[in-house]
C-alpha cells in the first residue's frame, strides 16, 4: 500500500513538473484537439512564436483556457480563422516581442480578453468581418507599427487611446470606419501614414500629430471633407511621398505639411481626383492655394559669392505673424542643414530687407533655401537657389621631385594616395599642417598623386628622381 501511494505521489509530481515546463521553440495549435493536448499549462513564457490558426471552413477552437498562464511570448502571435466571438484564454498575456496578427476571424467581435497586453512590436488587425473596435488594447502606448485593414464592421479605433508614439507606420482602411478620434494622444509616427477607403468625414483624432518620418497618403475616402486635423503636422520630409487622391468631397488641402512639401520638394507628389472645382482638385490648384495662404510675401531671395563667403539677401513686402527665418544649406540640392536663424518682423505691411553671411561654403555648387516659421510654428519654404564658387586648382611641386612634394590648392583635410605606374597604392596619408608628403624612400620612376577632399578628387602625375 505504501509503495503504491509512493508511486502515485511520484507520478503526480512528474505530471506537475511537465506542466511547469515550457515548450522549446514555436507553439502551433491548429484545432481544439491540439489545444487540449497542450500540457505546459503552468508555463508563463513562450520562447518563440505562438500560432493559433484554425480551419477557415470548419473552425473547432472554442476554448484556449490551457494557455491562461502565458504572460510573455518572445516572438510573434498569430490568431487566425477562429470561430469564436472573443479570444478566450489569453487574459494573462502582457508582452509580445514580435508582431500580433489577428486575421480573418469572422465571428470575432471583441478583443477584450487581451486587456493585459501592454507591449507589442507591430499590430496587424485585418479581415475580421464582425470586429467592431479595438477595445481591450487600452494599455498599449508605444507600438512599432499599426495596420488596421478591411475589418468591414469596424467603425472606430476605440482601444488605442493610450498610443502616443508609433515608431513604424500607421495604415488604416475599412469600408465602415467612421472615427479615428481614439488616436488623440498620438504625437509621433516614425514611418508612413496611410488612410484609405474609409467612411471618415474628418481626421479628428490626429490633432496632436506633429512628426511624420515617412510618406503621407490620404486616398479613396468618399466622404472626407477635411484634413485640417493634420494642421500641426510639421512636414513631409524631402524624399518622402505625398499622395492625396480620389477624395471627391475634399475641398482644400492647404495645411503646413502639404504646402511645405510642394514648395521644397516637388518629387513624389500626387494630388488628383479630389472635389471638382476646389483648391484641392489637383496639384496646380493646391499650389495656387498654398501661395495665397503664405504668411510672408517674399519679393526676392538671392545670394552671391563675396571674398570666399556667400552673402544671402532677401526682401519681404509684407509679413503676417512671422516669427523667424531659418537659413538652410545643401551640397546636393536634396538634403539641407540649418545655418542659422534671423528674426522676422511679426505682422507688418512694410518692406523689410534681410541678409545672412555663410562663412564656409564649399567650392563648387552651394544650394540655399529659407524656412519661414510663424509664431504658431507653422512654416513654409522658399524656392531653392544655387551659388557656384570656383575652386582653386590643386597643384603639386616640385615636379620632378627628389623626395619632398608640396601640395597647394583647396586641400584642407585632404587624403593623399600615391600609386605607381601599375596602379598599386604605395603610400597613403592625411595631409599635415605643412601640406607636404615625403617620397624620398620610393624608387625612381613615374607616380600618380591622388588628392581626395570632401568635394573633389584630383590626380597629378609626377616623376621621382
Amino acid at each position: 500500500m505504501k509503495k503504491a501511494l509512493y508511486s502515485l505521489v511520484l507520478l503526480f509530481g512528474f505530471v506537475s513538473y511537465l506542466n511547469a515546463q515550457c515548450p522549446v521553440g514555436d507553439v502551433v495549435l491548429s484545432n481544439q484537439t491540439e489545444v487540449n493536448a497542450y500540457t505546459f499549462t503552468s508555463c508563463t513564457t513562450i520562447n518563440g512564436n505562438l500560432y493559433i490558426t484554425d480551419n477557415p471552413s470548419s473552425p473547432t477552437i472554442v476554448d484556449l483556457s490551457k494557455l491562461s498562464s502565458i504572460q510573455i511570448v518572445t516572438g510573434s502571435v498569430q490568431i487566425k480563422n477562429l470561430g469564436t466571438s472573443s479570444i478566450p484564454g489569453l487574459g494573462s498575456l502582457s508582452s509580445i516581442g514580435g508582431n500580433l496578427d489577428i486575421e480573418s476571424n469572422n465571428s470575432l467581435t471583441s478583443l477584450g480578453s487581451l486587456s493585459s497586453l501592454n507591449s507589442v512590436d507591430n499590430l496587424f488587425v485585418s479581415g475580421n468581418s464582425s470586429l467592431l473596435n479595438l477595445s481591450g488594447l487600452d494599455h498599449l502606448s508605444i507600438v512599432g507599427g499599426i495596420f488596421i485593414n478591411n475589418n468591414t464592421q469596424m467603425s472606430s479605433l476605440d482601444g488605442l487611446q493610450g498610443v502616443t508614439n508609433i515608431t513604424g507606420s500607421l495604415d488604416i482602411s475599412g469600408s465602415n470606419m467612421l472615427s479615428i478620434s481614439a488616436l488623440s494622444s498620438l504625437s509621433d509616427i516614425g514611418g508612413s501614414l496611410s488612410i484609405s477607403s474609409t467612411k471618415l468625414t474628418t481626421l479628428t483624432g490626429l490633432e496632436s500629430l506633429t512628426s511624420l518620418g515617412g510618406d503621407l497618403s490620404v486616398s479613396n475616402n468618399s466622404d472626407l471633407t477635411s484634413i485640417s486635423s493634420l494642421s500641426n503636422l510639421q512636414e513631409v520630409a524631402d524624399g518622402n511621398g505625398l499622395s492625396i487622391e480620389n477624395n471627391p468631397n475634399l475641398p482644400t488641402c492647404v495645411i503646413t505639411a502639404v504646402c511645405g512639401k510642394i514648395s521644397s520638394d516637388f518629387d513624389n507628389i500626387s494630388i488628383s481626383g479630389n472635389k471638382t472645382g476646389s483648391s484641392c482638385e489637383g496639384l496646380s490648384n493646391v499650389q495656387a492655394a498654398c501661395s495665397a495662404a503664405l504668411p510672408v510675401e517674399l519679393v526676392f531671395f538671392k545670394g552671391k559669392p563675396l571674398s570666399g563667403i556667400v552673402l544671402i539677401t532677401w526682401q519681404t513686402a509684407s509679413e503676417n505673424n512671422n516669427d523667424y527665418f531659418q537659413i538652410e544649406h545643401s551640397t546636393d540640392g536634396k538634403y539641407f542643414n540649418t545655418l542659422g536663424n534671423i528674426s522676422g518682423n511679426g505682422t507688418s505691411q512694410e518692406v523689410h530687407n534681410y541678409q545672412f553671411r555663410h562663412p564656409s561654403p564649399i567650392k563648387g555648387v552651394n544650394y540655399y533655401r529659407l524656412k519661414q516659421v510663424d509664431k504658431s510654428r507653422k512654416f513654409e519654404y522658399s524656392d531653392i537657389i544655387s551659388i557656384v564658387l570656383d575652386r582653386r586648382e590643386i597643384s603639386v611641386f616640385p615636379n620632378p621631385t627628389k623626395g619632398n612634394l608640396e601640395i597647394a590648392g583647396d586641400v584642407e583635410e585632404a587624403n593623399i594616395r600615391v600609386k605607381d605606374s601599375m596602379g598599386k597604392i604605395v603610400a597613403s596619408q592625411n595631409l599635415d599642417a605643412h601640406n607636404s608628403i615625403n617620397l624620398s624612400y620610393l624608387p625612381k620612376g613615374m607616380y600618380f598623386i591622388e588628392v581626395r577632399t570632401a568635394n573633389q578628387t584630383d590626380i597629378k602625375r609626377i616623376i621621382k628622381e
